[in-house]
């Protein structure tokens, strides 16, 4: 597998740098926007709570005044009202208009924050195809590096059992397999389950520290009979014993058997 080229995605060098400062030019921009709102519901909160402190004792002295004349009930239900709703949400709208334009420099700053608020959409500032190819670029040497390292023997022997299993899953699918990986527990002593054009397969991981020997083999025999398998996968870092190889050439089910060597060899066929 050919390491990519940006020249194969469209891209130059001088395309990456145009992205990286267009996303940051919009991550500056989207915090710019954050901390003026910080700002600015912060200073609505004072200018809503801190009248509003003033009121609500106001209220209670002239509810006890009208009290006397029959009509505080009434009107201290409005003043009330007034004091928790009505102007808080006066104020609010009334500062939000005013808030930027108390002196010279707060209007430069206001338009400033609406220019800005103008552009908050990414695609504003990003361009949108050029973030599309960057990360078909990004994807295309994520898998060149994955199979660069499944292609060296070292890579398999530090896994350990459950990644050995997984990382045989994402080998099939880079081969093109729909892959999934059983339950931690096993499905029969099914670790993997690979399918290709119709055709399911099961696959058996081992890590033993010597080759597999015919126990192992004739219970996945086993499960690819009693279950619904085409046929079935033996994957075994330390290799087979004669008797394994001999048993998988007679054998009527179809069980191949795969060595690290073998793991290797898969991994350089990535295209």
């Amino acid at each position: 597998m050919n390491k990519p080229q940006l020249i194969e995605f469209g891209l130059t060098d001088n395309s990456l740098e145009i992205y990286e400062s267009q996303i940051k030019k919009y991550n500056e921009i989207s915090d710019y926007i954050f901390k003026e709102k910080q700002k600015h519901n912060k200073s609505v909160v004072k200018a809503c709570v801190i009248p509003s402190l003033f009121f609500v004792p106001i209220t209670f002295i002239l509810w006890g005044r009208l009290n006397n004349y029959g009509e505080g009930s009434s009107l201290f239900v409005f003043f009330m009202l007034v004091a928790t709703i009505a102007y808080p949400i006066i104020i609010k709208k009334l500062f939000f208009i005013e808030l930027y334009a108390l002196t010279d420099f707060e209007k430069r700053k206001k338009k400033q924050f609406e220019k800005n608020l103008n552009c908050k959409n990414k695609d504003d500032i990003v361009d949108k195809n050029l973030e599309k190819k960057i990360h078909e670029f990004n994807s295309a040497i994520e898998t060149y590096k994955n199979a660069t390292d499944k292609s060296r023997p070292t890579y398999w022997k530090l896994l350990t059992h459950r990644q050995f299993e997984i990382e045989v899953a994402n080998l099939y699918s880079l081969l093109g397999y729909s892959t999934v990986v059983t339950k931690a527990t096993g499905d029969g002593g099914i670790d993997v389950v690979i399918n290709k054009d119709g055709k399911k397969t099961g696959i058996q991981c081992k890590q033993h520290s010597n080759p597999v020997g015919p126990n192992d083999f004739r219970a996945l025999i086993g499960v690819i009979a009693s279950q619904d398998y085409d046929h079935g996968i033996l994957v075994s870092l330390n290799g087979f014993t004669s008797a394994v190889l001999d048993e998988a050439r007679k054998s009527r089910i179809r069980v191949e058997l795969i060595s690290c060597s073998d793991l290797v060899s898969l991994a350089k066929n990535i295209k």
